[in-house]
């Protein structure tokens, strides 16, 4: 996706860190976004705005970024929304519960402007691989094929193959 066509949401309690991500996805070329101080707030601007992309840090009063994550994948009307989840969180235990929740992407706090450049230009891309498989599709087929699976997530592989691959400590 054209970064100047994106619409994001940044989410988290803390004004500087809203101010830190938007500055970046600025540089990026995005020029439409909306800022939250939590989930709940975030839930209401997603359901009056056309926006694509969530970023949300995980800790927050109210609704945590996990709760707003797991309500947006149960609401049909905008579940299909990309989800960034920003955290310091970074046990094994809470990725897991990201990675099941539907995440997209993990970005873990402290980051580099790049790491978040990077990570928020592949879920720009997931966007734009996303719509465009969706118009395929629709125009092949008519609608969405209900019983075909969709595919992992690359943070779910990925976090399997870490599973997998890392040293077991005795």
């Amino acid at each position: 996706m054209d970064p100047s066509a994106a619409v994001i949401l940044i989410v988290d309690d803390h004004p500087t860190m809203r101010g830190v991500i938007k500055s970046n996805l600025t540089q990026l070329g995005v020029s439409h976004i909306f800022e939250a101080d939590d989930g709940q707030q975030a839930l209401q601007l997603l359901h009056k705005n056309p926006i694509n992309c969530v970023i949300s840090d995980w800790n927050m009063p109210g609704m945590n970024g996990l709760e707003l994550l797991l309500k947006i994948r149960a609401d049909n009307k905008i579940n299909k929304l990309l989800f960034m989840m920003v955290t310091a969180e970074a046990d094994r235990e809470n990725i897991q519960q990201a990675i099941s929740a539907g995440v997209d992407e993990f970005l873990v706090k402290p980051f580099t402007p790049s790491k978040l450049s990077t990570k928020a230009q592949r879920l720009l891309q997931k966007n734009q691989h996303s719509q465009n498989s969706s118009n395929t599709l629709a125009a092949l087929a008519g609608s969405t094929s209900p019983g075909k699976k969709p595919q992992p997530s690359p943070v779910k592989t990925l976090y399997w193959w870490w599973m997998i691959l890392r040293p077991i400590s005795m």
